[in-house]
């Protein structure tokens, strides 16, 4: 529940292949309480794997943000069928506005490269982020990718 204010929040992704291997896509994030400041708590969260990668999970919080991706994937090979199915090598520029973020930079962005295992218990994340102020993460993550 948010409490009767207005809360809104929109994504949106693209790819498109531009070899076999290979592919680049496009991700937008926002959200906003359309100028609602007594929210109690702010509604929504940057940092972390997915979502400003170099910072800590949850390190920005706001009323209101937007994030964009831009991405290349490219198939690396294909596991034995008994493991998985194909392995990728990423990376990606994010940059992002979170307004009125206590210690945000004013537009926090963040590289990162990674590989992604598709395995039979789901695709498997391994990577790191190297971003602004001297932010960095390395991660792994089981699950969703995009």
């Amino acid at each position: 529940s948010h409490g009767g204010f207005p809360l809104s929040e929109l994504s949106f992704g693209v790819i498109h292949p531009i070899s076999r291997p290979g592919s680049i896509y496009l991700q937008g994030f926002g959200g906003t309480t359309f100028g609602s400041d007594d929210t109690g708590i702010p509604q929504f969260y940057l940092g972390g794997y997915g979502r400003l990668g170099a910072y800590g999970r949850n390190e920005l919080r706001t009323n209101q943000y937007w994030l964009a991706r831009l991405g290349y994937v490219h198939e690396l090979f294909r596991l034995p069928p008994i493991l998985g199915n194909k392995v990728y090598g990423t990376a990606a520029y994010e940059v992002a506005k979170a307004y009125g973020a206590p210690g945000a930079s004013r537009l926090p962005t963040d590289g990162a490269v990674g590989l992604v295992i598709e395995t039979v218990l789901g695709p498997l994340a391994f990577g790191g982020s190297l971003g602004d102020g001297g932010h960095h993460r390395v991660y792994f993550s089981l699950g969703r990718f995009f």
